[in-house]
């Protein structure tokens, strides 16, 4: 192999990661602002994020939550 990928070598830097978010939040993409926030927050993958997303009825989410 050429190439061997860390855990970190596709993480972005801080700095982006919260331009990110405030953009997200700026343009109210609540849907993305928030899975940005889950995947970030527990390490999740996106394809964990996916089947989460794709098994659940927001109704079933508390409401304490979905707060920031």
């Amino acid at each position: 192999l050429d190439y061997i990928a860390t855990a970190v070598s596709n993480v972005i830097p801080v700095s982006e990661y919260e331009r990110l978010l405030r953009c997200l939040e700026q343009d109210k993409n609540w849907k993305w602002f928030y899975g940005v926030k889950l995947l970030a927050m527990t390490g999740a993958r996106v394809s964990e994020y996916m089947r989460f997303w794709c098994n659940i009825n927001p109704m079933q989410i508390p409401m304490k939550f979905c707060k920031r």
